[in-house]
């Protein structure tokens, strides 16, 4: 692995830790022969999440130069392609860096990595912010990102980590709630807590008691005694973009026809929702 490779991964070890599920990408760099049998049982037997990720990322930059483009691989193919894509960006700029200025015009910011998904829906719900469902190449998962966008000087939308993604599951309980948060915005002026829904995979939503806006966040425990923390990946809606965000729940359903063939019943959550209450559950690939 070259150096700036290392650096990458180094300012990016503290986000991978708390973010990356480790087992997929284990099993995909050890198919990939960047692992070898002991190494992928080493880091399957650590006990935690988050000990896993740490052997994990103390092996890769040892494993040789195709390891750093194994592991983007690897992440997009477990269904992390906002891991990968940060650790392609600063890739790229870099190379950007240390090339002369002709080179660098050609590595424009809006450069892609490698498609290993095919896009189903893009819809917009103002203001660059975008609803997109992604079915995944090598098992036909589909992810749901709702995620800020930015343009680049020829006005292409391109995405951001400000934002969430989830799973099928994770996006109907959003719309189980919807309603519920469209009251919780009418009436915010009348409240004097946070109201606080689970969505599941760790994301929360929160209805502010001072302002019209809902805040889709993941959050993580750093400390698996400790409480619920907010991340970076997350979005804001006001009034309007929660409006048209009811009107997505219709139109992509013409791009996922599960979602209207298996509708299943979510229980709801207290909308006073405690944190700390949710210790154990969360652990839960769905609640």
């Amino acid at each position: 692995m070259e150096d700036v490779q290392r650096e990458i991964l180094r300012r990016n070890y503290s986000t991978l830790v708390r973010d990356m599920s480790p087992e997929l990408v284990v099993e995909e760099l050890y198919k990939d022969s960047i692992l070898t049998l002991e190494m992928k049982e080493t880091i399957l037997m650590q006990l935690t999440r988050f000990a896993k990720n740490r052997k994990l990322l103390d092996i890769i930059p040892k494993r040789g130069q195709r390891a750093f483009h194994s592991f983007c691989l690897a992440l997009e193919k477990a269904g992390q392609l906002h891991l990968s894509i940060g650790l392609r960006e600063e890739h790229i700029g870099t190379k950007d860096s240390t090339n002369n200025q002709d080179t660098a015009k050609n590595l424009s910011p809006q450069k892609r990595p490698p498609k290993n998904y095919t896009q189903l829906c893009m819809i917009d719900l103002w203001d660059d912010i975008y609803v997109t469902a992604n079915q995944h190449d090598h098992d036909n998962s589909i992810q749901i990102h709702l995620r800020q966008y930015v343009r680049d000087g020829k006005n292409t939308p391109y995405p951001t980590k400000k934002g969430i993604t989830m799973s099928i599951s994770d996006w109907l309980m959003l719309e189980n709630c919807l309603d519920g948060m469209t009251e919780a915005l009418k009436s915010y002026a009348e409240r004097r807590i946070e109201e606080t829904w689970y969505l599941g995979s760790n994301i929360f939503v929160k209805a502010s008691k001072d302002f019209p806006l809902l805040d889709l966040r993941h959050y993580w425990k750093p400390d698996p005694n400790g409480d619920f923390v907010p991340t970076r990946k997350g979005v804001k809606l006001n009034r309007r973009k929660l409006e048209q965000l009811r009107n997505a729940t219709l139109i992509i359903r013409d791009f996922i026809p599960s979602l209207g063939q298996d509708m299943m019943a979510y229980p709801m959550l207290p909308s006073n929702l405690d944190l700390k209450s949710l210790e154990g559950l969360v652990d839960y690939p769905n609640c």
